[in-house]
């Protein structure tokens, strides 16, 4: 006996009334010869085959395996045909041999849509679940990263200062950053990861797009984050985590005043003298002003002079003054890439 005999084939021309009556009379008759010919033989009838329990097991595993990597092949082009029909795909995969499923195509089409249909069914969903949670973790991760912490890094930065309306100018420039820079730039980034996956993520996204497109203060922007991140249910950073990465930001500052992005130092003067004044600050007070364009560094400057020492803070006024006039050297660039070195 092989794996399955069908008592039946399908070819045998019979009165359609003597057929279930056959079938009943031929099936335990085979069964009883099989158990003779081998009596460690478990054969059973199974969706009208005659069949020996540990192959149909078997296969049985075998087309639970190829249920979860059709979920994964779906999961690869984000399951966008709606017509998909797992049954028959499943069906038409297995039949062309593509999984290594040696049985007849008939046998399969009726495993696949008899009860055996809902453990199938059950494995490619926990397969499409599994691949989502695991998503969403990772987009958790990158969001916290790219997004919440940095923000949370800005508006400590911004509530350190002690000028009210300098606080009020960074809120409304840090309030355009984060809805034209930032959350752009992740879902940009997370969209080439392929993490943006799920309707239930995908629908959420759109509702922040448009709450951060009418949002019209920094507030209204960070009650809209913070309820989006709840939502989606991704912590706050801990403080630990905060002070990680404000060392990698100020570093990265620090690394960038490296790469000369003009030709001439007195036009990158006013980029280096930026970068230095927000490593300054950064280095006396809580938060990081990373995102404060080179045109708050005058304002900046004055947040400094309690903290420096006389001669630091009028060597910096110089370079104000050098950096306002487009008098600076390659020299100063020097100078102010060590000043920021060793803040």
């Amino acid at each position: 006996m092989k794996g399955f005999v069908w008592p039946l084939p399908p070819d045998v021309l019979l009165p359609k009334p003597l057929a279930p009556e056959l079938c009943s009379w031929l099936a335990p008759r085979i069964v009883e010869s099989a158990r003779q010919n081998d009596p460690l033989s478990n054969s059973d009838v199974l969706h009208g085959y005659i069949m020996r329990v540990g192959w149909y097991e078997s296969t049985c595993k075998k087309v639970k395996e190829a249920a979860r990597a059709e979920a994964r092949k779906q999961w690869e082009v984000d399951l966008t045909e709606s017509s998909f029909d797992l049954r028959q795909t499943l069906s038409d995969i297995i039949s062309s041999g593509e999984r290594n499923i040696s049985t007849d195509a008939h046998l399969i089409k009726t495993m696949i849509n008899s009860d055996f249909a809902t453990e199938v069914d059950h494995e490619f969903h926990q397969q499409l679940a599994e691949l989502e949670k695991e998503s969403n973790s990772e987009f958790a991760s990158l969001w916290q990263d790219k997004v919440f912490a940095r923000i949370q890094l800005y508006r400590q930065g911004i509530q350190a200062l002690d000028d009210e309306k300098l606080r009020e100018q960074l809120s409304d420039a840090l309030r355009e950053h984060i809805c034209k820079d930032v959350v752009p730039k992740a879902l940009v980034l997370a969209e080439s990861r392929k993490l943006i996956r799920g309707e239930t993520l995908k629908r959420n996204v759109s509702k922040l797009e448009q709450a951060l497109a009418s949002a019209g203060s920094l507030n209204s922007v960070v009650l809209a984050l913070e309820k989006w991140t709840k939502r989606q249910s991704i912590e706050s950073s801990d403080t630990e985590y905060l002070r990680a990465r404000k060392r990698q930001d100020v570093d990265d500052l620090i690394k960038s005043m490296h790469v000369q992005k003009q030709s001439r130092a007195a036009k990158d003067g006013p980029r280096l003298f930026g970068i230095l004044v927000v490593v300054l600050v950064a280095q006396r007070k809580d938060g990081l002003l990373k995102f404060a364009s080179s045109a708050f560094a005058p304002k900046l400057l004055k947040q400094l002079k309690r903290s420096l020492d006389t001669g630091a803070y009028d060597k910096l006024e110089i370079l104000k003054g050098k950096v306002k006039s487009g008098e600076v050297t390659e020299q100063d660039l020097e100078s102010m890439r060590v000043m920021a070195a060793g803040a």
